[in-house]
C-alpha cells in the first residue's frame, strides 16, 4: 500500500513540475511580446518630453504660411 502512495506522490510531483514549467514558459513569452510595447512606450515618452513636437508644430505653421 505504501508503495502505491509513493507512486501517487511521484506522479503528483511530476504534474506540479509540469504546470510550473508551463507557467514559466508563458511568463517568458509574455515578457518577449511586451518588450516591443515597452520600447515603443519609452520612445513615445522621450519624444513627447523633447522639443520635437514644438519643432514639428513650428515647421507645419511655417509651411502653411508659405502655401498661403
Amino acid at each position: 500500500h505504501s508503495t502505491g502512495i509513493l507512486y501517487e506522490n511521484a506522479v503528483s510531483a511530476q504534474q506540479q513540475l509540469g504546470i510550473a514549467s508551463q507557467a514559466a514558459t508563458n511568463q517568458g513569452v509574455i515578457q518577449i511580446y511586451s518588450v516591443d510595447t515597452m520600447a515603443d512606450a519609452v520612445a513615445t515618452s522621450k519624444i513627447a518630453q523633447s522639443d520635437v513636437p514644438d519643432n514639428m508644430l513650428s515647421l507645419l505653421t511655417t509651411l502653411q504660411a508659405v502655401k498661403s
